[in-house]
């Protein structure tokens, strides 16, 4: 049946003093945004770093890694674990955020759309994480009252970005750059011949 009555976080300011969040969501706004902002900030620092590019190489190709001397299971373990810390740290913020929590608040179809949302927003990097969920969620937001045909919307925006763009919406700069260099190109030699 669940979890009720959670109480909402205390976070004790040093020089302010304690501050106890309650049924006022205001204040859950600036701390999720404070959340994403560190978590943001942790992902563009591993990216960047050696593990970052250890786990560029092992999505490009994990045998070839593997030869060249990388630790295939502990960098896979280390991964699914930052994975896990950052999931379950925003889904205990979630429980605090609406006071309940219960199995049926986290069910298989929302374990897709999160992929969903990265996919659409490109696989490449954090931007992609970022851009593919604002993407989604505005037009989730403008179709909210087609609640029922969410499912086929995200569907069919899903086969568009596999058919023209398949390194997702933070692709798009790059391939109008490429668009307008082809058509520079072509007009250069229309003008030439």
């Amino acid at each position: 049946t669940g979890i009720v009555n959670i109480p909402g976080p205390v976070i004790y300011i040093p020089w302010i003093g304690r501050f106890e969040f309650g049924y006022n969501l205001l204040p859950y706004y600036y701390l999720i945004f404070v959340i994403m902002f560190i978590s943001v900030g942790i992902m563009y620092l591993m990216e960047r770093s050696h593990i970052g590019r250890v786990f560029y190489a092992l999505r490009q190709n994990d045998l070839l890694a593997e030869h060249v001397g990388i630790n295939i299971t502990y960098y896979r373990v280390l991964a699914f674990v930052t994975a896990s810390f950052f999931a379950g740290f925003v889904g205990s913020f979630m429980a605090h955020y609406h006071h309940y929590t219960c199995p049926d608040d986290f069910h298989v179809m929302e374990s897709l759309f999160i992929q969903i949302y990265t996919f659409i927003g490109g696989i490449g990097g954090i931007s992609g994480a970022i851009v593919g969920p604002l993407a989604i969620m505005s037009i989730s937001e403008v179709f909210r009252v087609a609640k029922e045909a969410q499912p086929l919307l995200y569907a069919g925006i899903m086969l568009l970005v596999i058919m023209w763009l398949p390194g997702g919406l933070i692709s798009i700069p790059s391939r109008l750059k490429k668009w307008r260099r082809k058509g520079g190109s072509e007009s250069s030699k229309r003008k030439q011949s």
